[in-house]
């Protein structure tokens, strides 16, 4: 080998590195990591020069998903269908660190917000006639399935949280919930396997008064989702109404999947969904409701976009739920809409409210009754006398004789 020039420099040849398993990028690392090691409890987590201890597991997680907004945008959207999975998977079943239960349900709701924003901001020529975007609306097409109720189940998804046995319910209910294992291990009877022995220390002997618990209630993803839309504010309420058909097509998704494996599908529609549930829609639909009434004079696609979305999302109700209670929900947006209608007329108004109605109308099982209404005027003459008739038949005849 002979070096041109004594060394000199020729060509420059820089490498850039493309790979499907490392993010490359320091904040979906450090999430992803903190995630791995709370499912595996593998402690301490080793982050580049950064080691982090169980004990401020805690705070290092919470930053973590805060700091995902930070991200870059082309590893979001090549690790977007296991971003939104562990996220979909921490708003449902919170995890248990140093035995307690970390709730991070309103944190991942507004990262997936923000994370749903950016996408239809920067992804722009992405989008279907409808302005979805086509990554996200494949996710619930393709990707997005109900967390298990099973702790010993797969999680959700192509990139689930393993056997998940550091994740807790997250139910609303009087009870306590009940958290799941902290250790994949635990000390059997030599007599019978089915009986846990004495457990070796005062740590594995809570653990297993942990992990023999049995989960009182199912949290669903659907349920968890209306409660943190509904008591969310600021710029992450905003942010999930201007991609309000992201989150009501995977509410749809999560309750239909609900009823398809609990088998619920022919049970009656009104014991279908506790009453805490459709508060939560009803409050959430009032408010979408009222939004849409007090931004009429500011009309633009994004608005649009929520009255329409809106609208698909009852549309969808009708099939699932209680179609009595869907119709209040119809009833509550009509009398919003009219009482500003009849205080202020205004034609854009008008038109949402028709656009509306348009597509609740479309629904499958839609009928159009032609029933009679005693507010319309009658006409002068209900029935045609004899003289009339035989007026109209002379006027007939004699102008077939003219």
């Amino acid at each position: 080998m002979k070096w041109v020039d004594n060394h000199r420099g020729v060509f420059n040849v820089e490498l850039v590195a493309v790979s499907t398993i490392h993010t490359q990028d320091q904040y979906l690392d450090k999430f992803f990591a903190l995630v791995h090691a709370l499912d595996e409890h593998v402690f301490p987590v080793r982050i580049g020069d950064m080691r982090i201890m169980e004990n401020n597991l805690e705070t290092e997680l919470k930053s973590s998903i805060a700091a995902l907004n930070s991200a870059q945008l082309e590893p979001v959207v090549r690790f977007l269908h296991l971003l939104l999975d562990k996220l979909v998977l921490l708003v449902v079943r919170p995890p248990v660190i140093a035995g307690q239960i970390v709730n991070l349900g309103q944190a991942s709701f507004e990262v997936m917000a923000s994370v749903v924003n950016r996408l239809h901001k920067y992804l722009d020529t992405s989008q279907d006639m409808h302005g979805r975007n086509s990554l996200l609306s494949s996710y619930i097409h393709y990707v997005f399935r109900l967390p298990s109720t099973d702790p010993n189940s797969p999680s959700p998804g192509p990139g689930g949280l393993g056997g998940s046995v550091h994740y807790a319910t997250m139910a609303r209910s009087a009870v306590r919930p009940a958290s799941l294992n902290l250790s994949r291990s635990r000390s059997l009877s030599n007599s019978n396997p089915d009986i846990s022995g004495t457990p070796t220390s005062p740590d594995d002997e809570v653990r297993s008064i942990i992990g023999s618990k049995v989960r009182d209630s199912k949290d669903l993803f659907h349920e968890e989702l209306a409660l943190q839309w509904v008591v969310s504010s600021g710029s992450v309420r905003e942010g999930a109404l201007q991609q309000a058909w992201f989150f009501f097509e995977l509410m749809v998704k999560s309750i239909i999947h609900h009823l398809y494996f609990t088998e619920r599908l022919e049970s009656p529609r009104k014991n279908r969904f506790p009453e805490r549930f459709m508060d939560d829609i009803t409050a959430l639909v009032s408010t979408i409701a009222g939004d849409i009434v007090s931004r009429f004079q500011k009309v633009n696609k994004d608005q649009l976009k929520i009255n329409t979305s809106l609208a698909f999302f009852l549309n969808d109700l009708l099939s699932v739920m209680d179609r009595g209670f869907v119709f209040t929900l119809i009833k509550t947006y009509w009398k919003q809409v009219s009482t500003k209608l009849y205080a202020l007329q205004n034609p854009t108004l008008e038109s949402l409210r028709l656009d509306f109605l348009r597509i609740v109308c479309s629904h499958e099982h839609y009928v159009t009754l032609n029933l009679p209404c005693s507010l319309l005027t009658p006409p002068a003459s209900p029935s045609p006398s004899v003289s009339s008739a035989t007026s109209q038949v002379s006027q007939k005849s004699s102008h077939n004789n003219y």
